[in-house]
């Protein structure tokens, strides 16, 4: 993709008969310095409706060898046209599995949310999952623009439908200036499930 109209990709209906496990976009083993930007992932080409994959975008690895890591990624961006809009999908907006998930950045996305910004397009599992291992990765920013809007995660059998869900050995991890709401389950859950009383070095 890219930051224009012209350069956008419509990255839907890869679900394999209603499945939650095939995704619009997958980075897995020795994924680096990708870029992903100003898509429309689980919609349709207006980004207003759902057209939907299994998981919107995947990050899945278990190997932490530096060359079967997926590192250093960027999923969107601080301009409006970086934005990806990561809606509609049948399972999270966004899901990371394993511990060769590193230093990754997620900034100015929709998860959830219509490319108007104002449309819900509900992912049916959480907006974004993060399991068995991530660490140092970034959802959102300090500056202008890098929040990520997530919204509507509906959940299901499997699933609270929250906004942010850590499980698993998952540290290290920063949520920054991120706007989450109307949510089925509350809008970050960090493992153990619910809500959980704060501890120290967070």
């Amino acid at each position: 993709g890219g930051t224009t109209l012209a350069a956008r990709n419509i990255i839907s209906g890869n679900n394999n008969a209603g499945s939650s496990y095939i995704s619009g976009i997958s980075l897995n083993d020795g994924a680096y310095n990708v870029t992903v930007q100003g898509n429309y992932i689980g919609t349709t080409s207006n980004g207003l409706s759902a057209l939907p994959n299994g998981t919107g975008v995947l990050l899945d690895t278990t190997d932490t060898a530096l060359y079967q890591q997926a590192y250093h990624n960027t999923i969107g961006g601080s301009v409006a046209g970086a934005r990806n809009v990561i809606s509609g999908n049948i399972g999270s907006g966004v899901y990371l599995s394993g511990p060769g998930i590193i230093n990754n950045t997620f900034s100015g996305n929709y998860i959830g949310l219509g490319a108007d910004g104002s449309t819900t397009v509900p992912n049916g599992e959480d907006g974004v999952r993060i399991l068995d291992g991530p660490q140092n990765n970034i959802f959102g920013g300090d500056s202008v623009g890098e929040g990520n809007t997530i919204v509507a995660s509906v959940g299901n059998g499997s699933s609270d439908g929250v906004g942010i869900v850590t499980f698993g050995n998952t540290s290290k991890n920063s949520f920054l200036g991120n706007s989450i709401y109307a949510n089925t389950g509350i809008g970050i859950d960090l493992s153990p499930t619910g809500v959980t009383p704060n501890d120290i070095n967070d």
